[in-house]
């Protein structure tokens, strides 16, 4: 199964929740044949996001903790790398045109994803107990 990452005028979840009851009655109208046409395409379960949510998001979280804050996405909340990607790309960037997140870690498969996403090491930070040597020069 592949995740889908869609944009606002393609089909998605809705927000926080990601169940399709969280959506407006009138959107969900709207975007239900896209959603079964996906669902066709590529079987159920299909997770879908709404890239418009997860950036409109973003932006409420950057603008609720500004500069000089720092603000990790933490790849163990959702480890698909297109995600992690629209969390922490410039399309939420600040006024400066730095990008207000990047990315937290806990394992060398989650820096790879945080990696895949396009982070460099500058913007990921990586936490727990137990690191061996090889984990902290990856």
């Amino acid at each position: 199964m592949a995740p889908v990452t869609t944009d606002d005028e393609a089909p998605g979840a809705g927000g926080a929740g990601g169940a399709a009851s969280d959506i407006e009655p009138d959107r969900l109208t709207a975007i239900a044949p896209a959603l079964r046409d996906a669902a066709r395409r590529f079987g159920t379960p299909l997770y879908l996001t709404d890239a418009a949510t997860i950036r409109s998001s973003a932006a409420e979280v950057a603008a609720a903790f500004p500069d000089p804050w720092i603000r990790q996405f933490s790849v163990k909340a959702n480890d698909v790398a297109a995600v992690v990607g629209l969390v922490t790309a410039a399309t939420t960037a600040t006024p400066g045109g730095r990008s207000p997140f990047g990315a937290n870690v806990v394992s060398r498969g989650e820096w790879a994803v945080a990696r895949a996403a396009g982070l460099p090491n500058a913007r990921i930070t990586l936490e727990g107990v137990g690191k061996t040597d090889a984990d902290l020069a990856a």
